[in-house]
């Protein structure tokens, strides 16, 4: 075997690792993290949203699906007059609630409900 043929000629192709396998850098490393998730993933998590909310949303964004099919939803039942009153009712709640926080700030506890 010669230095410019990394590969006999004439030998049975192996077709290398098996499909989904890790070596064992990578598949301790996954192990390594998943322990430090354990530990700490979720205090991790409220200090990179505090610390920056962009890059937060951004994560957020990416783990989620790309396209979220609707197929059945009760709201199809509801004829149009009803959706009207629905979604007015949604917005004066938002208003309300846009309203409060303007008053008393943004950190005030408060039900949504």
């Amino acid at each position: 075997m010669s230095i410019g043929t990394p590969f006999q000629k004439g030998r049975a192709k192996t077709a290398g690792r098996v499909k989904g396998s890790r070596n064992k850098i990578c598949a301790r490393f996954i192990d390594d993290l998943h322990a430090e998730w354990e530990k700490s993933g979720a205090a991790a998590l409220a200090i990179f949203a505090k610390e920056d909310p962009g890059g937060f949303a951004k994560l957020t964004a990416s783990i989620l699906p790309k396209e979220l099919e609707v197929t059945q939803t009760q709201l199809m039942e509801i004829d149009d007059s009803e959706l009207a009153e629905l979604r007015e009712a949604v917005r004066r709640r938002i208003e309300e609630r846009r309203a409060f926080i303007e008053r008393f700030g943004p950190g005030t506890a408060e039900t949504i409900n």
